[in-house]
């Protein structure tokens, strides 16, 4: 069966992608759930197409944007086992360089991270190199500039895998840290947007 290549929704001509994300998995996730993730990614994304490109390894040379699904060889192995979020980024910015990557580019600053957790719960992680600001002295929060440390650092947050593709469309527009910052402790670490969408219209 050949590969199918992914396409935006509506009618032809489809345009390509600005901007792609690498794709890594950090644990041995199964082929399908790879696949169904690319296939959702398509499907369901409100004003864009796939625009994930699945990084297997380290020397992996050939990188396809996007990826087509289904993906080649059922029994996938990942390159990325146990690799940090600051690992994955040193990697984007070593192999993704902004002044050298061939157009269309993959981003060097934001990608997407399949792990254990994504088999169990069908979460995603996304993470973007970001701007972000912290209280030395959490007791005392004021915007004082002597209590007030702006630095620049890999945040990230996790939501529903079918969300991925349209939250990252926009993520140079996302505050990471806001987005971390407004989470409660039912939400299990993850940002659900639909949720948030259907509790606006609740009220």
């Amino acid at each position: 069966m050949e590969p199918k290549v992914l396409r935006p929704r509506g009618k032809g001509p489809y345009p390509t992608a600005l901007e792609y994300y690498a794709l890594f998995c950090t644990s041995q996730v199964p082929a399908q759930i790879i696949d169904d993730f690319l296939k959702t990614a398509n499907e369901d994304s409100f004003d864009t197409n796939n625009i994930f490109t699945l990084v297997r390894s380290r020397d992996q040379t050939e990188l396809p944007r996007p990826t087509p699904y289904p993906i080649e060889g059922g029994d996938f192995t990942t390159g990325f086992a146990g690799a940090s979020i600051p690992e994955l980024g040193a990697f984007c910015r070593s192999k993704f360089p902004e002044e050298t990557c061939p157009p269309p580019k993959i981003s060097p600053d934001a990608f997407v991270i399949m792990d254990e957790r994504t088999v169990r719960d069908g979460t995603v992680v996304l993470v973007k190199w970001d701007f972000h600001a912290y209280w030395i002295d959490p007791n005392n929060p004021s915007d004082e500039d002597d209590n007030l440390v702006h630095t620049e650092d890999w945040l990230s947050f996790r939501t529903p895998a079918p969300q991925a593709a349209d939250t990252m469309s926009a993520v140079e527009y996302i505050e990471f840290d806001q987005a971390v910052a407004g989470l409660r402790p039912e939400d299990n670490g993850v940002l659900d947007f639909e949720k948030g969408k259907s509790k606006s219209k609740d009220k």
